[in-house]
């Protein structure tokens, strides 16, 4: 069993696994390793190859929430742990 617990901008920390009358966690996509590039090169006058640099690529994490007892007010904290913002 895993725990998840989530911090806001205001310090605040909620558990969404064990706070079982207001939410279930229904699934948990991208918690693994993102795809990587490292890119080297090779000399002809040394074994091996050198190193020049790496680059990972972004990934999103998604968390499906089911909600449970007073769904307003619940809907409503979640806002408050996920504020939704336009970009």
């Amino acid at each position: 069993m895993f725990t998840l617990k989530i911090k806001n901008f205001k310090d605040e920390t909620y558990e969404l696994t064990h706070n079982y009358e207001r939410y279930y966690v229904k699934s948990i996509t991208g918690l693994t390793p993102p795809s990587a590039v490292i890119n080297t090169s090779v000399s002809g006058s040394y074994d091996g190859s050198f190193y020049n640099s790496s680059r990972l690529e972004q990934r999103n994490i998604v968390i499906t929430l089911g909600l449970k007892g007073k769904i307003e007010e619940n809907r409503q904290r979640l806002y408050s742990i996920f504020p939704s913002i336009e970009i």
